[in-house]
């Protein structure tokens, strides 16, 4: 056989063993992560639009991992955001005319350590723009919240997924809270059952280290990240391969 029958003999087998393990389908895209050696298996992701990335050493807790095997991936918690809903309600029309409506509040509060001045004079837009230039800094951004019966409030949200990103705010005067005091929000962090065909499961845990709630990790250094649209409690079957 020449080299030519060989390489088609190959891809033709590869085709088969995706079709078996369920990868295809609708929504999904082939690609890859890792590069193998230096103690690292070469990992495919078949289903790019729900796993971002993915990392496994070259032996699943001490036994060496065949060659095209599935990874089942069953996600028992959905990753979130902090959000806090601030506490000053201001009676609107509609959101266009909250935010053009004067706070008639002055003063200085802090998301995350950096300060957010505001004037009387200044608009609950303005306040908003103003949250969110910093936005680089304290991770968190804001927007309009309509709370109903006519009335609107400034919602914070942090930027990153995950307990480990907060929402720290301290407003003492009461300026986007309608009581001076400080609140605290946290995010969760993505949690799910990961099992390499013919091996005991594990269970992968975001956040850890410093990591954001979509980048889960088990106590051996595997890792898988998840995408927003992956961020789901949902059961992704064999959509990622060790080689």
């Amino acid at each position: 056989m020449n080299y030519r029958s060989v390489l088609a003999s190959l891809a033709i087998a590869v085709t088969l063993v995706f079709s078996i393990l369920g990868c295809g389908g609708s929504g999904s895209t082939g690609g890859s992560s890792g590069t193998g050696g230096s103690g690292f298996s070469t990992v495919t992701i078949v289903n790019k639009d729900k796993i971002a990335d993915a990392q496994f050493l070259d032996h699943w807790y001490g036994d060496p991992i065949p060659a095209f095997t599935p990874v089942h991936v069953n996600n028992t918690t959905q990753a979130t955001r902090a959000n806090h809903t601030t506490t000053r309600t201001v009676p609107a029309s509609n959101e266009t005319d909250y935010l053009g409506i004067p706070t008639g509040l002055s003063g200085t509060f802090t998301i995350n350590g950096t300060d957010v001045t505001v004037l009387n004079s200044e608009t609950w837009g303005e306040v908003i723009n103003k949250i969110n230039s910093v936005q680089g800094e304290t991770g968190v951004r804001a927007e309009v919240k309509d709370n109903g019966g006519g009335l609107f409030s400034v919602d914070l949200f942090q930027t990153q997924y995950g307990a480990y990103f907060k929402i720290l705010l301290d407003d003492s005067v009461g300026i986007i809270q309608a009581v001076g005091g400080s609140a605290n929000a946290s995010g969760v962090n993505a949690v799910s059952s990961v099992t390499l065909q013919g091996f005991a499961g594990r269970t992968f845990t975001g956040g850890q280290n410093g990591n954001d709630g979509l980048t889960m990790t088990d106590s051996e250094g595997n890792m898988i990240r998840l995408t927003v649209d992956g961020n789901a409690v949902a059961n992704y079957v064999s959509c990622i391969v060790v080689n």
